[in-house]
């Protein structure tokens, strides 16, 4: 695919200038391929870019319950191994609608564009009270059923992973610091997929305590943190706002946006026309 308007063979002149133009009005900038080892101290001394990667690191701890221990946990619940995995199905499609849910209305209501992640938060509430429930249910064959509802209502984590990484492209402008905030990022949530597995101790089957309770925290932790980056955002787009507002030249009307640091490879912390849309 290609990797900036310019390049896109199959558009026209006028329709590469329309692409451009909204990454202009996004304030985003246009690929520069020169790595600025100014974007790199910049983006690693930046509180609100450890506050996005860390969502990365603390959300997916979950999703070792619905892919990766999966079968395993259901397994322990009473089941045949064929059971086991044909009961799988159900957390995939929670996942796959719990993406749609999420997704849909910052996609297509404006009202809703900058809630991106209140919305997949709420989602990770939902999937933290499975985790709980797992936690507390007795193992006995009799409350094999609820202990399986808990871990269909944990998928509803799914979603954590695309909308992180959508929260991070949109809300990171230039282009040095975008590459090293989605490298990080990736980073890490391969990090915390090597961690996990340690947690889950085969002497602890089928409760798996020290497992889920590590689940339980580091998903706990990425809720809160993900209210408190929506919450950063919209109080920095308000202190631009207000900023914005004793420039003579948005006073009288005389300009509304500088385009030209829409084309700039300027960072968003620069770039004070760049707005936050969590």
């Amino acid at each position: 695919m290609p990797d900036s308007p310019v390049s896109v063979k199959w558009l026209t002149e006028r329709e590469k200038a329309i692409a451009i133009k909204r990454l202009v009005d996004d304030q985003l900038g246009v690929k520069n391929t020169h790595f600025k080892w100014e974007q790199l101290r910049e983006t690693v001394l930046d509180y609100r870019f450890w506050m996005m990667v860390l969502q990365m690191f603390f959300s997916q701890a979950a999703g070792n319950v619905t892919t990766n221990f999966l079968g395993i946990i259901i397994k322990g619940f009473g089941y045949t191994a064929l059971k086991a995995q044909l009961y799988t199905a159900p957390n995939f499609a929670v996942q796959a609608v719990t993406q749609m849910i999420v997704s849909a209305p910052p996609t297509l209501l404006p009202r809703f564009r900058n809630f991106k992640q209140p919305l997949v938060a709420i989602a990770s509430v939902i999937a933290l009270i499975g985790i709980v429930i797992l936690y507390v249910t007795p193992a006995e064959t009799q409350y094999q059923g609820r202990r399986l509802a808990s871990v269909i209502i944990i998928s509803c984590s799914g979603a954590n992973y695309t909308v992180i990484m959508a929260v991070i492209g949109t809300n990171t402008a230039g282009f040095t610091r975008k590459q090293i905030s989605t490298s990080t990022a990736f980073f890490l949530y391969c990090v915390v997929n090597i961690i996990t597995p340690q947690t889950f101790l085969g002497t602890e089957s089928p409760r798996y305590h020290t497992g889920l309770a590590f689940v339980l925290s580091f998903l706990s932790i990425y809720i809160i943190l993900s209210f408190s980056t929506w919450l950063m955002m919209r109080l920095v787009n308000r202190a631009r706002d207000k900023k914005a507002l004793t420039n003579p030249a948005y006073t009288t009307g005389e300009a509304n946006l500088d385009e030209m640091s829409g084309l700039r490879d300027e960072t968003d912390l620069k770039n004070k026309h760049f707005r936050y849309s969590g």
